[in-house]
Formats: C-alpha cells, structure tokens, sequence
C-alpha cells in the first residue's frame, strides 16, 4: 500500500476515535495548563504515531481522550553517571468516583539506597507541599484544593535524583556503575487509586516492583555525548552540543519509562513485519548479541501469533550489568551480561537458559506492559503467565524437543519446595527468597499447563487472546482471569483456583 495511503487511513481512524470518545471521556476536555516543557498539547497523540503500529494508533487515541496520565520529562544525568536532574510535569486526570487531596507518587530510588533532594512541587504554578516517605518509597503532593471526578491538573516537579552505586535490592535495575547506568524507575510515577485509596505498599527487595496505569511519556534526556542511550519509546528528536547531547523519546501507552546510558554499547538491528528489534551488548559480546536478535525476532513472530500484535515499533534488547537472569520494561528487555557470557554454546540444546530469559522478558510484553497487573500482590498474574507462554515459545521453536526441554527446567526448579508446595497465588512477600522463583516461575507454569490440558489448547490459547484484547492497556485481576476463562470455556475451576492458586 502507498505510503500516502496509509497515512490517509490512519489520520482517518484517529478523527474517529476521537469523535467517539469526546462526547463520554473525563479527559477530553482538561481545563489545565499547557506543557513548559514541550511544545504539545497534553491530548495529542500525534507525537506517539512514530512509535506506534497503525493498529494500536487509535487505541492510544481514544486512552488519551479517556484522560490516561501523560508525563513530560526534562531529565540530565551528570558526567559522573551519578545524579539525574529532573523536571518532570504530570497531568492526571481524576477518573476514579472520589475527591482527590493529593496525588500520589511511586518514588522507587528511595527504596534501593538512592535519595531525591531538591524537591519542589507546583500545581498550575501555585506552590504545594510535597513530602517523600524512604520506607514506603512514596512521594506525595498535596493538592491546593481537592480534584473532583473528571477533573485534570499538572503537577510540576523538580528534583536531584542521586542513583545508588551499591543498591540495596530489586537486581541493581536502578545503578550507577562508572561507565553505565541503568535508569529503571527513576521517575516519580504517580500510584494506582482504587477502592478509596492509593496502592502504596512497599515491595520486598526481590521480585518486581511496578504496578501502574497505562500512560503516556515525553522524556528529553541530556547526557555526555560519548554515551549510547536506549529507552522506551522511539527517538523523536536529537541535538548535540559540545559535551552534551539530547534526546528526545515519546513512548506511550506504556507501564513506565525505562533508560540505560553506557559508554560501549554495539547494536545489530532486524526486520520483523512493522517492528525493528535492536540487540544492544558491549563489542565483546557481538555474537552473543547476534544470538539474542535472532531469539528475539522469533519470540516477537511466536508471540504475535498466539497473542496479537506487538504494539511498538520498536523493540530494544540490551545486555545489561543487573544481576538478574532478565528484566522487563516497556519496548525494553534486559538480559545480565553473565548470561551473554553463556550464549554461544557448542549444541543447540532447548530450554538453554540465555534463551529462556530473552524469550522471558520479551513474553512480558505482553503480560506486565499490554496487560498490567498488580506485580506487587499478584505476582504469578504476569510472570506464571508469561513464563508458560516461554513454554510455549520452545514448543513453537524447537518442537516436541523444546517443549520437553523447558518442562525437564520447570521439574527441576521445583525440587527444592516442600510438600504440598505453596500456592501461586499469594502477594511476593508471603514467600521467601528462595521459594519465590521455584514457586511462581516453576509451579506457576506447571498450573497454567494444566489448564491448557484440562480445557483444550485451542480453548486456552483463544482465552488468553481474548484476556489480552479484552484487558488490552487496562488492569486485569486474578479474578477477571479466572472468570475470563471460565466463560471462554464453559467449565467450572474453582477447585483448581482454590488447590493451585489460593491454596485453600
């Protein structure tokens, strides 16, 4: 199809979506302040197209018009790599059927070792109180007067980030090493607001930490000139000047903004339909960096096809100094250096751990960023899910091999668990250390597996297109799972819910 085309149908699309959605959105008639720091309008999608499949424009289109979070950054990260300032303007919209008093922030660097100084907040340029809390990792704005239901304002903030060199838990997802630093969670994201409060528990130092609305993010970035930078989204704009260069990224819909700076990062680049994949690794690592791009373009192909498009077109895969197997982020996957170290092996034997972890995190993709979940108090809800739909990856890959492969991983995890082994069901912290991973990552495929055997894989894998359609951008529960999937195949499975999920 001609390119004109294309952009003729796609601007017609998005003219459509709007029309519906602004006779019933909250957000599409905020009475608030334009950007400082962007020349764009808090409602325009237009600078998210570029990062965007066609499919998924209108989408963004009507979640913006139905008032999602959008974050303007204007963040620079020192020479040293150890302090990010930020200027950051949030404009949230009241969606949920209470009165607001303040707004909510999720400030992870509080709770590994980093702190925020500096701090000062304004909301539509009146000054307000802002107060952060180490223990809970939270950052709190007081409002000048209460946010009504359907009513939107801009928080502006300002603060020094100081990122740890020795953090005290979550995989050093948010480092300075020297030469790089890995930027997860460094901006302040604003909480999920439900039943009358703020979902505001701290995370225990293992497993993950994000539970968040879909939103929409402008980051400028400065940083020295000599370093690679890779984050959500696509690059929009750049510039350079002497020491320092800037860009530009626009990512959205999205659970969060990630950015990793390095100095010595090479990167390969594939083709896949729509989506460029990008294997970022240091020059050493070049061919396990050319392993990884292959993994990832055959985990995107598998994945689309048993789950629905890739949303982005763009997806980023870095060979990162975290000590982890694998991370997650938007657009974004890491996979620890020490892995790299392991990928050119003389057999192509399945289930080889670098291939599980990529083709891990790039599952998240969909369950954690398409589908968000509370990963906090419902962790097997993305990563039990996605970790069977590896299973599946190896089964699509390597075959009847593959599949037996990863199951010989999965019994092997489990050996360490007492009997009868906890439930999968439960919150991070009601396991320990050691039995969180074989918990949620063995058992927690192992129950999946029994449903696909128990309703049929047709059934199964219809359901979870649909949970993915039906939950697309939104927060899906352990219950809306459960229920989802009860209709789609007409069967009763409270027992199992209750033996392998709840452990009642």
């Amino acid at each position: 199809m001609p390119k004109e085309y294309r952009r003729w149908i796609g601007a017609l699309a998005l003219l459509v979506a709007l029309a519906a959605a602004s006779s019933t959105a909250l957000g599409a008639d905020r009475s608030i302040p334009d950007s400082s720091l962007f020349d764009a309008a808090w409602g325009d999608p237009s600078p998210f197209f570029s990062g965007l499949v066609v499919a998924e424009q209108t989408r963004s289109s009507e979640l913006l018009a139905e008032g999602a979070t959008v974050y303007h950054v204007d963040m620079t990260v020192d020479a040293a790599l150890s302090t990010v300032s930020v200027e950051m303007e949030t404009a949230y919209t009241n969606r949920e059927d209470d009165p607001l008093n303040e707004l909510v922030f999720r400030a992870f660097p509080l709770l590994v070792g980093g702190s925020i100084d500096g701090l000062s907040a304004t909301v539509h340029g009146q000054t307000a109180a802002a107060a952060t809390d180490a223990t809970s990792g939270v950052l709190a704005v007081s409002l000048p007067e209460p946010l009504d239901p359907g009513d939107g304002l801009v928080v502006h903030l300002s603060a020094s980030i100081r990122l740890p060199d020795a953090p005290t838990g979550h995989y050093g997802i948010l480092e300075s090493l020297g030469d790089s630093a890995s930027l997860a969670h460094v901006l302040p994201l604003a909480a999920v607001y439900d039943e009358q409060r703020w979902h505001i528990e701290p995370p225990p130092a293992y497993g993950d930490v994000t539970y968040a609305d879909s939103a929409f993010f402008l980051v400028r970035i400065t940083a020295p000139s000599e370093l690679a930078i890779v984050a959500s989204g696509v690059e929009i704009e750049r510039s350079e000047g002497g020491q320092t260069q800037s860009r530009t990224y626009a990512a959205g819909p999205a659970r969060e903004f990630y950015v990793t700076v390095d100095a010595d990062l090479d990167v390969v680049t594939e083709r896949v339909g729509a989506v460029t994949v990008n294997s970022y690794a240091p020059p050493e690592l070049g061919a396990s960096a050319a392993i990884a791009l292959g993994i990832a373009a055959e985990a995107l192909r598998v994945y689309e096809d048993l789950y629905g498009a890739y949303p982005y077109t763009e997806l980023d895969v870095v060979a990162s100094p975290i000590r982890a197997g694998g991370m997650e982020f938007p657009g974004v996957v890491l996979v620890g250096e020490t892995e790299y170290g392991r990928a050119v092996r003389p057999s192509e034997e399945p289930a080889d751990f670098f291939e599980l972890a990529l083709a891990h995190e790039i599952g998240h993709q969909w369950f954690y960023n398409l589908v968000g979940s509370d990963q906090i108090f419902e962790p097997w809800l993305d990563e039990a899910v996605t970790q069977y739909a590896t299973w599946r990856y190896f089964d699509a890959r390597y075959g009847a091999a593959g599949a037996a492969s990863f199951a010989n991983w999965v019994n092997g995890r489990m050996l360490g668990l007492p009997t009868p082994p906890p439930a999968i069901g439960w919150p991070v912290a009601a396991y320990s250390a050691a039995s969180y991973g074989p918990v949620i990552y063995a058992r927690g495929p192992q129950f999946l597996k029994l449903l696909e055997l128990d309703v049929g894989r047709e059934t199964f894998d219809a359901f979870l297109r649909t949970y993915v359609g039906e939950f697309r951008w939104q927060l899906a529960t352990t219950e809306a799972f459960r229920d989802l999937l009860a209709s789609v195949c007409s069967c009763d499975l409270a027992l199992l819910f209750a033996e392998w999920v709840y452990g009642n």
